[in-house]
């Protein structure tokens, strides 16, 4: 079966690191990371990818951050976001465990932290994160679609 949401911000405000007073907005950091790509890239649904609009070349000019764009559109992630050909990608990405995209912000911008949720939405970390999506959007193209 397949599911319909890959992230929702809202559900990640039940983690009690919140109740510890790490700020909300972090709630939207991983999945406003990853959805900052979907913009920059051209990969959201023509609806979303219009609505974004210069918001997305904001987002490649270090100008805005993927999770500053997430919140402000209200932090869910489901199969009507990505442009049909990202899904596959994105059921990968999310579902795939250990998540790819998870182990790797766990591992890279998270090692030295309490939780995911201190990873901190700035210019270089969303940098980061365009870097490592398209390195693995092109190793799931060569290695895992086809395989």
């Amino acid at each position: 079966m397949k599911r319909d949401v890959y992230d929702k911000a809202k559900y990640h405000l039940r983690d009690p690191v919140f109740r510890d007073g790490v700020p909300e907005s972090r709630a939207y950091v991983v999945g406003g990371m990853l959805f900052g790509w979907l913009a920059a890239r051209g990969r959201l649904a023509p609806w979303l990818q219009e609505e974004v609009g210069t918001d997305a070349q904001r987002i490649v000019d270090g100008k805005l951050t993927g999770p500053q764009l997430w919140e402000r559109l209200g932090g869910v992630m489901d199969r009507d976001t990505p442009r049909g050909d990202t899904v596959a990608f994105l059921d990968w990405l999310y579902f795939t465990k250990p998540s790819p995209y998870h182990k790797y912000v766990a591992d890279e911008l998270a090692s030295d932290l309490p939780s995911l949720y201190h990873v901190q939405g700035s210019r270089r970390n969303q940098i980061a994160v365009l870097e490592l999506l398209d390195a693995l959007l092109e190793y799931w193209e060569t290695d895992v679609r086809g395989a």
